[in-house]
């Protein structure tokens, strides 16, 4: 089990790089964007941006999930798995064509159902279709990386591409004082060219072969996650569009500086651990002790994100002073919601377990389809009366609703002896500190941020020695064996 954990270890910390390189754009541009564009355009921002993902979500039908399926679990030689490989990519390579083809021509009235009066809009729309079309192209290719533990050039080819678009934004904004045409354009020619390099490099890898019959399982198990997929898109950018409709753009960008630092955990901590935690499952699935290890890894996950949502939420008020002028402050207050709904997220890639290795993925797409048909019906009602405060607690129910739908089925698929009662009793440990430590003033600034970190730390430290000490005694083994070793050869 050890091994296990220490390989996702070691998985982790290199995906940690690519994630920090490619999610943390937002959060690095922040500073500028707010301190370039008005509050309402940075709202704008925020739409426009939304609406490409969701493109993407269409554009990837699925796909990625059945890739790793389909490589991992199914395809049997390298034969098997170059044809899998070549398959997904011209597929949807295709696919992803005509979706953006279809997208900008209704460019123009998707802006006017939006209630976007910018005139430049409706050609950030097309601009940001362009560029969704060449990213696509990147997703088999770093998939790819990931399954085959080519976990290095995955970080690197991540980090190559947030150091492009950051020079890009810095030269558009700062040295060349253009506005957001001109920056989505430039984000747009820079993704074409890496969209193009990644095909170059699939085609190498796995030439031209197709199998419409390993499409035709793919898909079979691609497209229940379509509706998924769009659904989870609803619970997190829904509230983006009810804010624009029963409040303002201006409200869309204060959110939209919240939004930013609640992902920060999912950045630096959800995403890498989980994308590490995907195809391990898949491997494990055959041993005998793979209900254990899903068992332990459950409960470890839940602190992890739980205690990361908490002390990011703690800090936040802080970051949202250091980032973003005086306008978005009010942003910090609903932090806490965001971290927290981005955590159970996380969980959910574990509890979905059954689910997967089950192949019934429409489980989860029933799932997260109530989920997200609660979170429009809590927008609607809880946006009009709190703003911003009721879009994050209707984010953050919707996913526990889903978290809990999720387990309830996937137990029901695969059985996981599951130990409820004590993870709940961690995650309540760790938000009782929050509401206690919360209490401390914000001023006077240094010393606050010390004093929370200090009681944090300390809180963290006897919990983990509590519910997980073999693990805190294995890693302090490892520890203390490097240090033998290298005292030894000094």
């Amino acid at each position: 089990m050890y091994k296990v954990f220490k390989q996702i270890g070691k998985d982790t910390f290199i995906l940690t790089i690519g994630s920090i390189s490619t999610k943390a754009l937002g959060f690095i541009l922040l500073p500028l964007y707010t301190r370039t564009f008005s509050v309402s355009e940075y709202g704008t921002i925020e739409i426009v941006n939304i609406v490409a993902e969701m493109a993407g979500i269409l554009m990837a039908l699925g796909m990625p999930s059945a890739f790793n399926r389909e490589f991992l679990q199914i395809s049997d030689t390298e034969e098997q798995r170059k044809e899998t490989l070549s398959t997904s990519f011209l597929f949807i390579s295709v696919f992803s064509f005509f979706v953006m083809v279809i997208a900008i021509a209704f460019s123009g009235k998707l802006a006017f159902c939006l209630n976007l009066n910018n005139s430049i809009v409706p050609s950030l729309f097309r601009l940001i279709f362009i560029k969704t079309f060449f990213l696509t192209f990147g997703i088999i290719t770093l998939r790819y990386m990931i399954v085959t533990g080519k976990m290095t050039a995955y970080a690197f080819l991540s980090f190559l591409w947030a150091a492009f678009a950051i020079m890009v934004s810095i030269w558009v904004l700062l040295i060349q004082k253009k506005g957001l045409y001109e920056l989505y354009l430039y984000q747009t020619i820079l993704a074409a060219s890496f969209g193009i390099g990644y095909s170059i490099f699939l085609f190498h890898r796995a030439g031209f072969q197709w199998s419409g019959q390993r499409l035709i399982r793919m898909l079979h198990f691609a497209l229940p996650m379509v509706p998924a997929a769009i659904s989870f898109y609803i619970m997190t950018s829904s509230d983006r569009f009810f804010l624009q409709k029963l409040t303002s753009t201006a409200d869309v960008g204060i959110y939209g500086v919240a939004y930013r630092i609640g992902l920060l955990s999912q950045m630096l901590i959800v995403i890498p651990l989980t994308t590490s935690i995907s195809p391990t499952i898949y491997r494990i699935a055959k041993r005998e002790d793979s209900g254990i290890i899903i068992q332990r890894l459950f409960e470890i996950t839940c602190f992890i994100f739980i205690a990361s949502a908490v002390g990011l939420s703690l800090a936040s008020p802080y970051l949202v002073r250091l980032l973003a002028p005086a306008p978005y402050w009010s942003a910090s207050s609903v932090v806490i919601w965001i971290s927290v709904a981005y955590a159970l997220y996380g969980l959910n890639f574990v509890l979905v377990a059954g689910i997967n290795i089950s192949g019934k993925s429409y489980y989860q797409t029933i799932a997260i389809a109530i989920a997200a048909g609660l979170n429009l019906i809590l927008n609607s009602l809880l946006i009009p009366h709190w703003g911003i405060m009721g879009a994050a607690i209707a984010t953050t129910i919707a996913y526990f609703i889903q978290t809990l739908l999720t387990g309830l089925f996937a137990q029901h698929l695969y059985l996981i002896p599951y130990r409820f009662i004590r993870t709940s009793v961690i995650a309540f440990i760790i938000f009782l500190s929050y509401w206690i430590l919360n209490l401390i003033p914000v001023e006077p600034l240094a010393i606050t941020i010390i004093t929370k970190f200090l009681f944090f730390l300390l809180i963290l430290s006897i919990t983990s020695i509590i519910f997980f000490k073999k693990e805190v005694l294995a890693v302090w083994n490892k520890i203390r064996h490097i240090l033998v070793l290298r005292s030894s050869k000094g």
